[in-house]
């Protein structure tokens, strides 16, 4: 079974593909959308929707997660605007392709997926559980764990 897991941001979407289980996970791919900035709103959403679409295709994904902002997030919404209109199209994309389960939350909810009360902690490492994630810059890492999370039977 593989997953994708997602960290968005207001200008990039950092996503990973992971498969095995939570316990025993293994760093299939992963990468970043760009939002291309030639672009309206609303086409760079629409591009958004196909790209990740294209992804669970692409890697034959049967789950995946979204981390959402952590509730004490001090920005103000027009702020956040941007990413929180992004994560809404991502999580309808992973509808439309039929991922079950999608998991989505803030970085502690998901932790509990995998039976972890420090999720944060595995940013600074070079592995998470043997998965060897050296090379990922701290947004794929969370969605590496967001995709470990998506593998938990709920």
């Amino acid at each position: 079974m593989k997953s994708l897991g997602l960290r968005v941001e207001a200008t990039a979407v950092h996503w990973a593909i992971v498969e095995g289980t939570p316990e025993d996970p293994t760093l299939v791919e992963s990468g970043r959308l760009r939002f291309p900035k030639n672009r309206t709103t609303h086409e760079q959403l629409s591009w958004l929707r196909t790209e990740i679409c294209a992804l669970v295709a692409q890697f034959g994904a049967t789950s995946g997660g979204i981390r959402l902002p952590e509730p004490n997030m001090r920005q103000g919404l027009s702020a956040m605007a941007p990413r929180l209109r992004a994560e809404g199209v991502v999580l309808e994309a992973m509808a439309a392709s039929n991922l079950s389960p999608v998991v989505a939350g803030p970085l502690s909810t998901i932790g509990s997926l995998i039976q972890s009360k420090q999720p944060k902690g595995y940013l600074s490492e070079d592995e998470m559980r043997g998965m060897d994630w050296s090379e990922l810059d701290p947004n794929k890492r969370e969605a590496a764990i967001v995709a470990c999370a998506a593998l938990a039977p709920l």
